[in-house]
C-alpha cells in the first residue's frame, strides 16, 4: 500500500439472491486512509469521518485515499456483519504499508551531527530528495544580529546575550513584542518577536548522489521531531515521528564485555560504548590493533555509540592482553583466555532481573564471592533485566557484571523481561554472538564449542513457529556434533518448579528433540527457585541415561514459591538467590549449586 495511493475495496454478499437487508459496518484509521466515496449497487450507506454503515442487498464498493504519511499497515476492520438476523465480528481488509522510498537516520541526540539517508525499493540511492520538518516545540531563528535577555520576578535584567543571525531556539510563547525561548544551553531566555521567525526547513540540502544529507540543525535541540523524504517525482518515505534524545556515554570507553560471536579457541569479541561524538574505536590486543565496527544506537532513554570487534587467528588455551580505544583514549589493561581442549569450569545464572544498582549488586556479589580462576565464562539463563525497553538497566547489568566480563565472556539468553519493548534490538546490539543458527534469529539462537562441550543458545521468547525452526536446527546440529557434552540453554522451562509457569512451550518443541537427541543438560530460568530434574527421556524420569534439567533460581531480587513434581530431584526455595558452578572433564560433569551465603544447595555428577 503506498503513500497518496487510491484504492477500491469491494464487499461482496455470497449468494445475494438468498439474502435481504444485509447490514455491515466498516471502520478505519483517519490517520491511515480518507473514504473518497461509496458505490452501493443496490441498497444504501450512511458514511462519517471514521466508519461507513452499509445496507445492501448484492455489493458495494467503498474508494479510499491512502494519506502521505502512512507507515503502517493500513487496516480496515468489519466491526458488525448482520445477514438475515446472524451477526458477525472479523477483520475485512489489511495492507501491509510499502513506501516508494525508505529513510534511514543516523544521529538523533543533541548535539550529534544528523545523516538522512533514502534509498529506494532496489535499496538504491536517491539523489535530490527534500525532506519535509516539523518540530514540537517550534523552532525559530535570529533573522539579524540582535540580543537576547533574561528575566527575574518578573522584570528584565540587564544580562544581555548577543545573539548572531541564524541562531536557532526553541519557541515556548510569544507575544507582540518578545518571544519566551529556549537556547542551546537550556536556558530560558527573552528575544524580541520580530528578531526571529521559524525555521525555515525547506533549507535542508537535498540529498546528494549517494542518497546522503548530513546536518546539525535536526539536533540542536531535543524535543519531537517530523521527518519524511520527498523526491522529485514525489515518491515519499515512511514519515518518521519521534524524539531528539540526549547522548549517552563518554569520550572514553565504557561497559567494556566480552562474548564470542566466533570460534572461542581462536578469537574473541569485545563490546564497549562511547558517545555518539566519538569517531572511531579499536581493539589491541598483544600490540596488534583491530578497528572497531561501530553504530549509533537510538533509544529513548538515549543514544549511545556501540563499538565491537572480533580478534582472530588467536591461538588455543593462551592468555592474551588487551584494551580497547575511543578516538585516542584507551581503557585499562584486562586479559582474556582462549578455549583449550582441557578440562574447564563456568558459572551459570538465571533472572537477575532487577531495575536499580543496588539491586543489580547481588548478582555481583555472587560472580565475586564464588568466580574462580578456574571459571571461563558465565552462562545465563535470560531475565537479565527487569525492563528489557530500559537501556538505563541494560547499562546497570553491564555495570554489575563488568570485573568478570572484561576478562569472561557473558553468554545469555533472551527472557520474557529482556524483550519487552525494544529489549530485544537492545539484547543484539550490546552482547552480540555467532550468526550460525536457524535463519532469522540471527544473535539470537547460536552455538559455541568450548573444549569437549558444544553449546546451543535458545529463544523461548519466539513465536511457535520460529521455535520449531529452532528445534529443526538444534535436532541437525546434534545429529553432526561430535562433542562429549552437549549442553542447551533457553528461559521457559520445559520442567518447572513454579506452579503457575507450567505449559510452557518449550516443553512440547525444544524437550523431545533434546531428550531425542541425547543433550545432557539444560540450564533454564524463568521461575526464581532452584530446582533440578532427574535424567529425563520422553517426558518420564529415565532409568538409565537422559537429559537433566536445571533451573538456576534467582540472581536477583525476586523468588518464586517452588513445588516438587514426580520429575523433581532436588528443589531449593528458601528466597536466596543462587549461582551454580559446572566443572567439566571427558567423563563427568559435576555441579554445585551456592545460595548467596555460600551454602551448598545442591551437588551432583553427570558421568558418561
Amino acid at each position: 500500500m503506498r503513500p497518496n495511493q487510491t484504492f477500491d475495496l469491494t464487499v461482496d454478499l455470497v449468494n445475494a439472491e438468498d439474502i435481504q437487508d444485509a447490514r455491515a459496518v466498516l471502520q478505519f484509521d483517519t490517520d491511515q486512509v480518507t473514504l473518497d466515496r461509496v458505490h452501493v449497487a443496490d441498497g444504501t450507506y450512511d458514511a462519517d469521518e471514521e466508519s461507513v454503515t452499509l445496507t445492501m442487498d448484492d455489493h458495494a464498493v467503498l474508494t479510499f485515499d491512502v494519506d502521505r504519511y502512512v507507515s503502517e499497515d493500513v487496516v480496515i476492520e468489519l466491526t458488525e456483519a448482520q445477514v438475515n438476523d446472524a451477526v458477525f465480528f472479523y477483520d475485512v481488509f489489511e495492507a501491509p504499508a510499502n513506501p516508494p522510498l525508505t529513510l534511514e537516520i543516523d544521529g538523533r541526540s543533541i548535539g550529534t551531527p544528523t545523516e538522512l539517508t533514502v534509498t529506494d525499493r532496489d535499496g538504491k540511492p536517491v539523489e535530490g530528495v527534500r525532506f519535509d520538518v516539523g518540530t514540537d516545540p517550534t523552532r525559530v531563528e535570529a533573522i539579524a544580529n540582535t540580543w537576547a535577555f533574561t528575566k527575574e520576578d518578573g522584570e528584565f535584567t540587564r544580562r544581555w546575550l548577543p545573539v548572531r543571525k541564524g541562531t536557532s531556539f526553541q519557541l515556548l510563547d510569544e507575544d507582540e513584542r518578545y518571544a519566551r525561548v529556549i537556547d542551546d544551553t537550556e536556558t530560558e531566555r527573552y528575544v524580541r518577536t520580530d528578531a526571529i521567525r521559524e525555521v525555515d526547513w525547506a533549507s535542508l540540502p537535498v540529498t546528494d548522489r549517494d542518497g546522503k544529507v548530513r546536518t546539525e540543525r535536526l539536533t540542536a535541540f531535543g524535543g519531537d521531531v517530523r521527518l519524511q523524504a520527498v523526491s522529485p517525482d514525489g515518491d515519499v518515505s515512511a514519515r518518521w515521528d519521534g524524539s531528539i534524545v540526549s547522548a549517552l556515554g563518554s569520550n572514553n570507553p565504557e561497559h567494556v564485555t566480552l562474548t564470542w560471536s566466533a570460534d572461542p579457541a581462536t578469537s574473541q569479541t569485545v563490546t564497549w560504548q562511547a558517545s555518539p561524538l566519538v569517531d572511531s574505536g579499536a581493539l589491541e590486543v598483544e600490540g596488534t590493533t583491530i578497528l572497531a565496527d561501530s553504530e549509533l544506537y537510538y533509544h529513548e532513554d538515549g543514544e549511545v555509540q556501540v563499538f565491537q570487534a572480533t580478534v582472530e587467528d588467536l591461538e588455543p588455551g593462551q592468555s592474551y592482553t588487551y584494551r580497547v580505544r575511543t578516538d585516542e583514549n584507551w581503557s585499562e589493561t584486562s586479559t582474556f583466555q582462549t578455549a583449550s581442549d582441557d578440562d574447564f569450569s563456568f558459572l551459570f545464572a538465571a533472572d537477575s532481573q532487577a531495575q536499580t544498582p543496588e539491586q543489580f549488586e547481588l548478582l555481583t556479589a555472587l560472580l565475586e564471592d564464588f568466580a574462580t580462576d578456574e571459571h571461563r565464562f558465565l552462562m545465563h539463563a535470560g531475565d537479565l533485566v527487569e525492563n528489557g525497553d530500559s537501556l538505563t538497566e541494560w547499562n546497570y547489568l553491564l555495570d554489575a557484571v563488568g570485573a568478570f566480563a572484561r576478562e569472561r565472556p557473558l553468554m545469555a539468553v533472551l527472557g520474557n523481561h529482556d524483550v519487552y519493548g525494544d529489549g530485544y534490538n537492545t539484547f543484539k546490539q550490546l552482547l552480540p554472538y555467532a550468526h550460525n543458527g536457524p535463519a532469522g534469529q540471527e544473535g539470537a539462537v547460536s552455538s559455541f564449542t568450548y573444549g569437549d562441550a558444544e553449546f546451543f543458545l535458545l529463544n523461548s521468547e519466539a513465536e511457535a513457529e520460529e521455535m520449531r525452526a529452532q528445534a529443526d536446527w538444534l535436532e541437525e546440529q546434534l545429529q553432526t556434533s561430535d562433542a562429549t557434552w552437549t549442553i542447551a540453554m533457553f528461559h521457559r522451562p520445559a520442567y518447572s518448579s513454579n506452579p503457575l509457569t507450567s505449559g510452557e512451550r518449550t516443553a512440547d518443541i525444544f524437550a523431545p528433540v533434546l531428550e531425542q537427541g541425547g543433550v545432557d543438560l539444560v540450564l533454564m530460568g524463568h521461575d526464581h527457585s532452584y530446582m533440578r530434574t532427574h535424567p529425563m527421556v520422553d517426558g518420564n524420569v529415565a532409568d538409565d541415561g537422559g537429559t537433566v534439567y536445571v533451573i538456576g533460581g534467582s540472581a536477583g531480587p525476586k523468588f518464586y514459591p517452588g513445588v516438587s513434581y514426580e520429575y523433581t530431584d532436588v528443589l531449593y526455595d528458601d528466597n536466596e538467590q543462587v549461582i551454580v558452578s559446572f566443572a567439566i572433564t571427558n567423563d563427568h560433569i559435576r555441579l554445585e549449586a551456592m545460595n548467596i551465603h555460600g551454602e551448598t544447595v545442591d551437588e551432583y555428577v553427570i558421568e558418561k
